[in-house]
């Protein structure tokens, strides 16, 4: 499971920016809140033989689980969930705080630190006026780490408080060893060289919190404190399938923060809050996703999974769905995971999302929703692959063919895809890489069909020609024609999104196109290849105006050739001119190495 970071901790009232082949996406209440008056016992619907595991005093954290869930507990110790916030130290911060710098767009950023002092990062020059933060956590330890801090020296961004802990602009890029701005991590923004990365650019994103956003999906706090923001996604549980004593909850709101300004419920606490102080957790641990254990931990209390008490109650309400309380019900586990699985974003025109993070919503809106869990192809309590676009699992596989029971063999396999499951599987036609990772593309979680008209349409990526870079989407729809008898009908307007023709290549359309997402999918695409053509096409990215597109393109290339590209070979962070001149020596020494 993997967090796409910046929504997350910009909040998810964030909207995406809405860019061609792709569409914003708001979530809106199904229904109201159920309000029910009267607390405890006579409360209808409530479970009353439920011990409640949704208050603070509720969660006992990890320690106490350790004795009767010993593998379990030590799995978690070694899983990214556990350090995806930690505290400032020696043995968390990951990123070269020896003095080092960044000089970009006008603006010197420059990391320090010495035994047994803060660490500092201290932003100056480009017009802006000097700040300075205390770095008090680290956000993140396989792929890049982000810090928060708080402001020692200069003016609050925005909205901001002097003492919120912000999100500082500047990450570390583990694989490649270097600072960069976050702009680099993620697809925000277009430009390039100085006018580009601009002091406004570099210095834009610092507005987050982690008490309005890091807080709540990258560390473990009581559920009450969900249920007290306005934002419902991070409830997990549908409004719909939620039954609450309104009253009673803000009463226990009250005890723990002022709620004089917030009427009614939920009171939208977020903003005001600092949920921190809440914390079960620093990271994410047991109770994340098991909610409060102490009656269970403790008293023996029979377990039941998701969030209960005499002041709550999850039902399902929708037609196929079961509610019973068990670890293979699709729909209590599901849940769970979309407390944190479902940040806001732009997603393409099919309904899958552009960015990771959105897994839970992916899945809810695709063709198998009520059938499968997360849990049939991830175990909570293992990290997964680290290396994000790895092979399939065979258990993921399976997961498809347990309902799919005629495509369980490879003969009826290669019949059905007209590819040897080594070629394709399940998982490469119904659930493509289209999706952007922290590294690279990943796959989407909308199970649906391979090609969906609504992406021809927009000139967005679909699993044919994901792999079939080299192919048009003519190609495509006839091939759709003749090997699965599926007709799709064209429009002219769909021209305009392919460069003008349904003949241009997908490579050439993407390559081209003003969704930055495309450009990474195809990234993805051209570093699974092993021809020299796709070494230069994919080198030619190096040279995008995005500096997000070209990190992810160095990092595509490192993979193929084995070895990461140092500032030395292909500075992505240099203006134009000086990348250009690189490129040219680069550009026929990667063709020659391994591939």
């Amino acid at each position: 499971m993997r967090m796409h970071f910046w929504t997350i901790a910009l909040g998810a009232a964030m909207a995406a920016v809405v860019t061609s082949g792709a569409v914003a996406w708001e979530a809106r209440r199904e229904e109201a809140v159920i309000v029910v008056g009267g607390r405890g016992a006579d409360a209808p619907g409530f479970a009353k033989d439920a011990p409640s595991n949704i208050l603070p005093g509720d969660y006992v954290g990890p320690e106490a689980c350790s004795g009767c869930h010993e593998e379990n507990y030590e799995a978690w110790q070694e899983h990214p969930h556990r350090r995806m916030n930690q505290m400032a130290s020696e043995e968390t911060v990951l990123g070269d705080f020896d003095d080092a710098s960044v000089a970009l767009g006008g603006v010197t950023a420059r990391f320090e630190h010495a035994a047994g002092e803060d660490y500092t990062v201290t932003l100056e020059g480009g017009g802006a006026p000097r700040r300075a933060y205390r770095i008090t956590r680290t956000i993140g330890v396989r792929v890049k780490q982000f810090y928060a801090g708080v402001l020692i020296e200069g003016e609050p961004v925005r909205t901001n408080g002097v003492s919120d802990e912000v999100v500082v602009p500047f990450g570390w890029w583990i694989a490649q060893r270097r600072w960069m701005p976050v702009t680099y991590f993620d697809p925000y923004g277009e430009g390039d060289g100085a006018a580009a990365e601009s002091a406004a650019d570099t210095l834009a994103i610092p507005d987050g919190t982690i008490r309005s956003g890091c807080a709540y999906c990258h560390n473990t706090l009581p559920y009450l404190f969900r249920l007290g923001v306005d934002n419902t996604l991070l409830r997990g549980f549908h409004d719909r399938d939620l039954s609450l004593d309104t009253g009673a909850l803000r009463g226990e709101l009250a005890s723990v923060t002022s709620l004089e300004r917030l009427p009614g419920f939920p009171p939208g606490i977020q903003q005001g809050f600092d949920v921190t102080s809440q914390l079960v957790t620093v990271g994410i641990s047991c109770e994340s996703c098991h909610f409060g254990a102490r009656a269970h931990a403790e008293e023996k209390a029979k377990y039941r999974f998701g969030p209960s008490g005499a002041t709550l109650d999850v039902r399902p309400a929708t037609a196929g769905q079961v509610a019973d309380r068990t670890k293979d019900n699709p729909w209590i586990v599901n849940g769970i995971c979309r407390q944190c699985h479902a940040s806001v974003g732009s997603f393409y025109a099919d309904g899958s999302s552009t960015e990771n993070s959105r897994e839970s919503l992916e899945l809810e809106s695709g063709a198998c929703a009520s059938k499968i869990a997360c849990t049939d192809c991830h175990d909570p309590h293992e990290k997964g692959q680290d290396e994000e676009a790895g092979p399939d699992d065979p258990l993921q596989v399976a997961a498809c063919t347990r309902c799919h029971a005629a495509f369980a063999t490879d003969a009826s396999a290669r019949t059905h895809a007209r590819h040897a499951p080594t070629q394709a599987s399940c998982l490469d036609c119904h659930m493509p890489r289209i999706t952007q990772g922290m590294n690279h593309a990943v796959r989407s979680h909308r199970i649906s069909i391979p090609v969906d008209p609504r992406m021809l349409a927009t000139g967005a990526p679909n699993a044919c020609n994901v792999c079939h870079t080299g192919r048009s989407p003519a190609w495509t729809i006839a091939e759709l024609a003749k090997g699965w008898n599926r007709v799709v009908t064209p429009e002219p307007a769909w021209a305009a999104a392919w460069k003008g023709s349904l003949d241009t290549t997908a490579s050439d359309a993407w390559m081209a196109s003003p969704d930055q997402h495309a450009r990474l999918v195809l990234i993805e695409a051209l570093g699974r290849m092993r021809d020299e053509g796709s070494m230069r096409r994919l080198a030619s990215l190096l040279d995008d105006p995005a500096g997000a597109t070209r990190a992810f393109a160095a990092m595509a290339i490192g993979r193929r050739v084995g070895r990461w590209l140092g500032p030395d070979e292909i500075d992505v962070m240099a203006a134009r001119g000086e990348r250009r001149a690189q490129l040219a020596t680069l550009v026929p020494r990667l063709t020659k190495e391994r591939r």
